[in-house]
Formats: C-alpha cells, sequence, structure tokens
C-alpha cells in the first residue's frame, strides 16, 4: 500500500500560483493609493451601509471592515469617517 505519491521533477518547476498584487505608493496627491477593496468599503459606507452590513455583503469578517476603515482614514489623512467620505466626493472616488 502507497501512503504518497513521490514529487517528479515536473512538479518543483510548476509555477506557483500569483498572488493578487498590492500596491502601495503615493498618488499625486501626496497620499497613499486606496486598494481596489478599499474603495469598495468606502462606496458602501456613502450608500449608508454599517460596518455588519458591508461585512455580509462583501463575504468579510467585521474586523476586515474595521481595518479597511482605519485605512482609509489613515491614508487619507483624515480625521474620521466623514472627512474620508467627503474627500471621496471632491476626488471623485465615489459618486
Amino acid at each position: 500500500m502507497r501512503l504518497f505519491t513521490p514529487i517528479s521533477a515536473i512538479d518543483l518547476q510548476s509555477p506557483s500560483p500569483k498572488k493578487k498584487k498590492r500596491w502601495k505608493g503615493l498618488g499625486d496627491d501626496g497620499m497613499e493609493k486606496l486598494t481596489d477593496r478599499e474603495l469598495e468599503v468606502l462606496e458602501l459606507i456613502v450608500e449608508g451601509l454599517s460596518s455588519k452590513m458591508i461585512a455580509q455583503r462583501l463575504n468579510l469578517s467585521l474586523d476586515t471592515v474595521e481595518t479597511h476603515r482605519r485605512n482609509l482614514i489613515r491614508k487619507t489623512k483624515s480625521g474620521n469617517m466623514v472627512e474620508v467620505v467627503v474627500k471621496g466626493f471632491r476626488k471623485g472616488w465615489v459618486r
């Protein structure tokens, strides 16, 4: 009885699946660039959804949504989510 299959040389050379790139850096305005997910969370905040509702809609944990909210505040150099939303409208991140 065989308990395992030996790895062939071909298996060792096969490329690993590529992860989605997370980009960093500053935009033209000196603020850190926002990820697609952060922008998606911002749009749902603008729609009036709570963090719990956003978590359910995007199939994320509540902690993950709260992390996105904190990142939005930090990256946009804002004091609170109201400032983030105002900047979002002014810069065209949300409609």
